[in-house]
Parts: structure tokens; sequence; C-alpha cells
């Protein structure tokens, strides 16, 4: 679930009871399935209210360190317009900011698993 906060905070989706309902977890093996992601890609900067982001793996971490933003227009560019993926991007940005001041102020064990 955390992993899926980060995910739903990058491409600023909706964040609430509803989408509560929109999460299936896999019997036997706990994959967490996220099913729709009509209202993603909102071009808003900031992250998702009442989504917060307080633990993450360290691949997420990892590939957030590794964002390559031509790598992302070329990937995402026939599906988003300008506006949308600059404001990937930004958030991108903010959101691995707010990881490693979070394993500044907790620890990297509290907050990377």
């Amino acid at each position: 679930m955390a992993d899926l906060m980060v995910f739903i905070n990058l491409v600023h989706d909706r964040c609430d009871a509803e989408r509560d309902r929109d999460i299936l977890i896999q019997r036997g093996t706990g994959k967490i399935f996220a099913v729709d992601f009509s209202q993603a890609f909102d071009p808003k900067n900031g992250t998702v209210p009442g989504c917060d982001i307080l633990r993450c793996s360290r691949s997420i971490y990892q590939k957030l360190l590794d964002w390559n933003q031509d790598q992302v227009n070329v990937l995402l560019g026939p599906y988003l317009n300008g506006e949308e993926t600059r404001a990937l991007h930004a958030r991108a940005g903010l959101i691995l900011g707010m990881i490693r001041k979070r394993v500044e102020i907790a620890g990297e064990n509290a907050v990377l698993f």
C-alpha cells in the first residue's frame, strides 16, 4: 500500500473513500491491484491531499532517483499533453524530496523497505 500511495501521488489520482473500493487484494499472495485511474494525470504540481507518503520500497525510491525526463516524455508523449507531462515531472521531484526528508528525519530503515 505504501508504494501505491507513492504512485497515486505521482499520477495525481484521487485518494479518498471511493478509491478504497477500487483497490483489490489478491488472496494468498497479498498482491495489491488498483483498478481505476480514470482521474489520473491531473496537471496539478502538488501531491494529493490526504494521501500521505510515509514509507516506500527501495525499488520505487531508486526509480525516482533514476527518473529520466526524456525517457518519460518518449514513453508517455503519445498519451499526455505537455502540461500533464510537466506536472508529472514536478511531482516526481517533489515526491523524491519528501521521501529524502522523511529518511533524514526518521532514518532510512524506518522509511525504506
